[in-house]
């Protein structure tokens, strides 16, 4: 399966989660580059309001992170305030989940 492929799957998972607070999916690193069908994993940020939310959505995507080299980072929106990290990352945003 390509990265792209997961990429979208991905997407698709996070995006059909009923969470309690907003959840945004982002994507970073070497599978954003498209020039390249080298990758070692794809880094996937998750940000939420609610630690429960992050939970749900690892829970949600164990089965793709057992079939595929995902690194998943989650963060609560502070935390993510803080380090600048989607900046900092260049991170590219994937979805949000639909909150109850």
């Amino acid at each position: 399966m390509t990265a792209q492929a997961i990429i979208r799957a991905i997407a698709e998972t996070v995006g059909s989660l009923r969470t309690r607070e907003r959840l945004d999916a982002f994507v970073f690193g070497s599978a954003l580059d498209q020039q390249t069908t080298t990758w070692s994993d794809i880094d996937i940020l998750l940000i939420c309001e609610l630690e429960a939310d992050g939970l749900l959505a690892r829970e949600s995507l164990a089965e793709l992170s057992d079939k595929f080299p995902i690194d998943l980072t989650i963060m609560l929106a502070k935390e993510e305030m803080e380090l600048d990290f989607i900046r900092s990352e260049r991170c590219r945003w994937l979805t949000s989940s639909m909150s109850e």
